[in-house]
């Protein structure tokens, strides 16, 4: 027993007040009973167990068990009421039709309880069914969205194949026809068809791949990569490019990059074309500089970065119109009247895809006198990267050479002497002929020549060979080793310049170190040579002049070497031989792919569709299986895992091994496509559209069993 005694100041309205839920609880459970005795009668309208304004006692009668469900209620209620938002705090106003007293009446703490008790659980019952709807509407929402992006990179997989399979087939013959004996009007023709042709691709690409940014779905591969080769292979895409604007193209690599980067080699790949081929674009006269180098970082919020810069002798842009580069489909000029087309959009693709990777990318420029595009990215160094494999400079007798620079570029000029300084060489550079043999003339005579001269093959006032003949025939010159310069666009054939006098060819521009000090070192054994047996001026000169001019040896041949004539076998392509299985279903791209490999010396059989393929799998052996992945019926990927499935049961008996290497081809692209491939169990990539030269490094690559192969 509970009790409030009388006169303890505590009115039965505040302990009811105070504590409501024990009037709840009244009309709930047994073995509470609320006591109150009234001294006056009761009011109209007034709750029975309670009278307002009087302070009689509240005697409260519990059991056991009701006290704990007392204790339980009240702890769930006071829980609830704190969890109620305000806005369902409200008063509740006596109804309409209750009684009215003649005197104004007060609301009892009873009745304000139950009424506030109930109106709160509504609210509360609402606020639910309310999140629960909008718990329902967020997932129909989210699912809406998930199937809508999903849609949208089923679309672009789509497009990506049904744009890149005939534009495979339209640069595949173009490459074709100009290997064919074609007049010069008709090669003009089919040049123009294959650059727009390439045009159109790389726009499409561009297209495809910003598509693919914006919804999410452009995947990054961290890889250990050679950013040397990998900035020296972009290079040498756009230097042909170059030359016919007879721009000047030059690369220089800091001796302090890391030999290995981890991350993105495509991605790095597309941001180094869009920029480079921007240089080379708005660049009518000049020079385009590629620099590749580490970098500390500006500031606390960026680390070591490896920074790349393109420079050029472009327009320039005007610091007003800097910030519309690298927004989506704008330009600086977008008049009808520009000089320069474009889409706009190659720059916002390279922001975004640098942006993905951590990096930074910006522009300095200022008009009339060119721009310089850089960007930068983190310096992710792999976890076990091998040791270098080149060395780090000259050794030996290496060491102790003085070269002499010859070229008519002051460009050029510096980033060889540059590395020959790094190196420790002595070294001099001029910019002609005459200049180069005074040179060499005047240290001879002073005691320290010039043991190896580094020579353009386009020197304004002479040309190499004839520089040539004159340093043989100068006795304090004729043991210089002269290496030839030569631009990448131009070919040359290495064994007749040999045989012409000079040590080696390099291309230019140069990017690795290699190439060069394997240069020198060639230079040196050819000195070495010329001092143990050094002909006469005039047996030289006449060897050379009784020499027939040899024929050009560079390009595809016209035909192929028939195998059935004897003494033939040894000119015959390392891929000759080789049996390829063929699976495409598009004719034209079957036509030009078979027409490739048999320019290899392949044999090749075809096959339309995967059912095709196994069926010829088990009728005949082949060392290798190119297989597209979009066909009808029985795909790619179906039929490369039926291969496999029967390859671990042995149900293949005439294939020369337990496992056919497959090669994917595809007109998707994207890392998730490649990794598709491998997972389905193929062992190789190639992109549409296909070149031949990405055929022939397959063939080579996969194909190694040639004692299974039929001879000649």
């Amino acid at each position: 027993m509970v009790a409030a005694p009388r006169g303890s100041g505590l009115p039965a309205r505040r302990l009811a007040a105070g504590f409501p839920i024990l009037v709840l609880l009244a009309g709930l459970l047994p073995g509470i009973v609320l006591d109150a005795a009234p001294a006056d009668p009761r009011p109209a309208g007034v709750h029975p167990e309670l009278q307002a304004g009087q302070a009689t006692p509240l005697a409260i009668s519990l059991t056991p068990g009701a006290w704990l469900a007392a204790a339980v209620t009240f702890c769930i209620g006071a829980l609830t009421a704190r969890a109620l938002p305000r806005r369902g705090r409200r008063r509740v106003e006596p109804s309409a039709d209750a009684p009215k007293a003649e005197a104004p009446q007060a609301e009892t703490p009873g009745r304000r309880t139950e009424a506030g008790v109930e109106d709160r659980v509504r609210t509360l019952q609402q606020e639910i069914e309310e999140r629960k709807r909008a718990e329902v509407e967020a997932g129909r929402a989210r699912k809406a969205a998930e199937a809508a992006s999903k849609a949208k990179s089923e679309f672009l997989a789509t497009m990506s194949h049904e744009v890149r399979t005939p534009m495979n087939a339209v640069l595949g013959f173009a490459t074709l026809l100009m290997s064919t004996r074609l007049d010069e009007e008709q090669m003009d023709y089919v040049r123009t068809i294959r650059s727009s042709g390439e045009s159109l691709l790389a726009l499409l690409n561009d297209i495809l791949d910003f598509s693919m940014i914006e919804s999410g779905h452009l995947e990054l591969e961290s890889l250990p990569i050679d950013l040397v080769q990998l900035t020296e292979e972009v290079v040498s895409v756009l230097t042909s490019k170059a030359e016919q604007k007879q721009l000047e193209m030059a690369v220089w690599c800091s001796p302090r990059l890391p030999r290995l980067w981890k991350g993105d080699a495509m991605r790095v790949r597309q941001v180094l074309l869009h920029l480079l081929g921007n240089a080379v674009k708005f660049t009518e006269k000049g020079h385009i500089l590629v620099e590749v180098g580490p970098w500390a970082g500006s500031s606390e919020s960026h680390g070591p970065e490896i920074h790349f810069r393109i420079t050029d002798t472009g327009i320039g842009v005007a610091h007003d119109q800097q910030h519309l580069l690298f927004r989506k489909f704008q330009q600086v000029d977008s008049s009808p009247t520009r000089k320069f087309g474009g889409a706009g959009i190659g720059l916002a693709i390279s922001r975004m895809v640098v942006e993905l990777m951590g990096g930074r990318i910006g522009v300095e420029s200022e008009p009339g006198k060119g721009s310089t595009f850089w960007f930068t990215l983190p310096s992710g160094i792999p976890d076990a990267a091998p040791p270098p494999v080149e060395p780090t400079g000259p050794q030996g007798e290496l060491a102790t050479l003085r070269v002499l620079v010859v070229h008519r570029s002051e460009l050029t000029r510096r980033i060889l002497r540059q590395q020959l300084a790094d190196w420790g060489l002595g070294n001099g550079s001029v910019s002609t002929a005459t200049d180069a043999l005074a040179t060499l003339r005047t240290s001879a005579a002073f005691g320290e020549p010039f043991d190896v001269v580094l020579l353009d093959d386009s020197l304004p006032d002479r040309d190499p060979v004839t520089l040539v003949r004159e340093l043989r025939r100068d006795v304090t010159l004729r043991n210089c080793g002269v290496i030839l310069l030569s631009g990448c666009a131009r070919h040359t054939d290495t064994t007749q310049l040999i045989s012409r006098g000079f040590a080696a060819t390099l291309n230019t521009p140069l990017a690795r170190q290699q190439p060069l000090l394997e240069a020198l070192r060639r230079a040196l054994e050819h000195k070495k040579a010329l001092l143990s047996d050094p002909p006469s001026g005039e047996e030289s000169a006449a060897r050379e002049s009784a020499r027939p001019p040899a024929e050009p040896s560079f390009g595809l041949p016209q035909t192929l070497p028939d195998p059935s004539l004897p003494g033939r076998r040894s000119k015959l392509p390392q891929t000759a031989g080789v049996r390829v299985l063929l699976a495409e279903d598009d004719r034209g791209n079957l036509k030009l792919a078979r027409r490739m490999l048999e320019g290899l010396g392949c044999l090749v059989t075809e096959a339309r569709e995967g059912r095709e393929v196994v069926q010829h799998l088990k009728t005949a052996p082949f060392d290798l299986i190119f297989m597209d992945c979009e066909m009808p019926e029985v795909d790619g990927f179906e039929a490369t895992a039926e291969i496999r499935r029967l390859e671990s049961e042995g149900g293949l008996p005439l294939q020369p091994s337990a496992h056919l290497p497959i090669v994917a081809l595809t007109a998707n692209a994207g890392h998730g496509d490649r990794a598709r491939c491998l997972n389905a169990g193929m062992d190789d990539y190639v992109s549409k559209p296909v070149a031949g030269e990405d055929l022939s490094k397959a063939v080579r690559k996969w194909a190694t069993r040639a004692e299974s192969r039929p001879s000649f």
